[in-house]
């Protein structure tokens, strides 16, 4: 049992998870010139002052797991301040980079401790559970928005009108984009959800119709947002999560998974050829599409950055500024695609490198469910068409489901109090 004050940290933090999930975009406010921040970012913020301690006073062992993507945060940090001052740029420019950079962090360092109080408190299939009905709760609020807005400047207009602030809202007619305002980013933070109740009917003593409904509410909720990427995670992560069961039943293979991993691929191909869903549609297209061509262009456009900075990086967050000083050489619109190019062009090859050891150390961890691993490797491709790992909405929710298991239970023995 909770103790009073514990009991309410509990509930608030089950708030901040409602606010982050359910309000998306939809409650966003705009600070300084191009900061924009969710009313969500101010809760966390908050929580995370108060929770810090459960951080600071973790063992050293347990920071390990995140130790990699500190060193990556002080070497961005590093680059920005160089940066700064080799290229001359602005106070403002600076103190911009610096808060997305500390805003990563962190959100980061304040899941773990978030993380940290679930476990010590046994509370960790309940936040699942809670986490999975906030994702439920979006796709009930998108088809809503299909059915009375399914041009998405309708949708955006009731927003704007009570000075909610966001940036390129395009019309994506006929696309589920919820208060994410994304159709894209959108479908890619179902897959949390996804994974989530997939894990939770896993996990079940008796199958619940409750989350079979929910299974098929998540893809039906993904196929309506009309994202390539979104189904390709999608299929990312179901075909891992099979693949992953043949390998660890490898001496007594389950015939009907080997069968169903062999046919969704071609399933998947035959649909793409052949189909007329919309979502299909779009990929059998997506070499007539700009779209695609634009994102080809983004890692091109990023890449030069690179070259113009001498392969040192540019310190993350000044990309719009490199991109503005050598915009002689790129085209489009500031911002990169890839979040793995986006991790190259500014924290160079080294900030790559431990970036890239933070990943491998959580796809390596033998207390990761198979689920969240193929979450994880479904993120890694997925991400280099949408700059999904650096994007608010999916920092919070992702790793706090992986923290929640990857986290040592031995965290538990702090429960006793004096």
């Amino acid at each position: 049992m909770l103790n009073k004050a514990d009991k309410i940290k509990f509930n608030i933090i089950l708030v901040v998870l409602a606010v982050y999930i359910i309000g998306g975009n939809a409650l966003t406010v705009q600070l300084l010139d191009r900061i924009a921040v969710k009313i969500s970012e101010i809760f966390l913020f908050i929580i995370g002052l108060f929770l810090l301690p459960e951080f600071l006073n973790s063992a050293y062992k347990q920071k390990l797991s995140i130790s990699s993507l500190l060193v990556w945060g002080g070497i961005a940090f590093i680059l920005l301040v160089f940066n700064t001052l080799r290229f001359k740029f602005s106070v403002t420019s600076f103190i911009t980079g610096f808060l997305y950079l500390f805003r990563f962090i962190f959100s980061v360092i304040t899941v773990y401790s978030i993380v940290i109080f679930i476990k010590k408190n046994s509370k960790k299939i309940e936040t699942l559970k809670f986490i999975n009905f906030c994702y439920i709760m979006t796709c009930v609020i998108g088809f809503f928005q299909l059915i009375f807005f399914p041009v998405a400047y309708d949708f955006y207009n009731i927003f704007w009108k009570i000075g909610v602030y966001f940036t390129n809202a395009d019309p994506h007619i006929g696309r589920i984009i919820s208060t994410y305002f994304d159709p894209n980013y959108f479908a890619a933070c179902l897959l949390i959800g996804f994974s989530v109740n997939f894990y939770i009917i896993l996990k079940s003593k008796e199958i619940k119709v409750k989350n079979i409904i929910y299974l098929i509410v998540y893809i039906v909720t993904i196929l309506l947002t009309k994202s390539r990427s979104g189904l390709a995670g999608l299929a990312i992560i179901v075909e891992c999560m099979l693949i992953g069961t043949i390998v660890k039943n490898r001496k007594r293979v389950n015939l009907f998974i080997l069968i169903i991993t062999l046919a969704l691929p071609v399933f998947l191909l035959l649909m793409i050829e052949f189909s007329n869903i919309s979502i299909f549609a779009r990929i059998r297209n997506s070499f007539s599409d700009p779209s695609t061509f634009a994102r080809f262009d983004s890692w091109e456009e990023g890449l030069s950055i690179f070259a113009n900075t001498n392969y040192i990086g540019t310190g993350y967050n000044l990309y719009m500024d490199c991109y503005y000083m050598f915009s002689d050489i790129v085209l489009g619109k500031p911002g990169n695609d890839s979040s793995l190019i986006m991790i190259l062009v500014t924290t160079g090859f080294l900030g790559f490198l431990f970036f890239l050891i933070h990943i491998i150390f959580v796809l390596k961890n033998k207390r990761l469910n198979i689920i969240y691993k193929s979450l994880t490797i479904s993120m890694l491709v997925i991400c280099n068409f949408n700059n999904l790992i650096f994007y608010s909405l999916w920092i919070v929710p992702f790793y706090l489901v992986i923290f929640l298991f990857i986290v040592k239970e031995k965290e538990k023995l702090n429960i006793v109090r004096s």
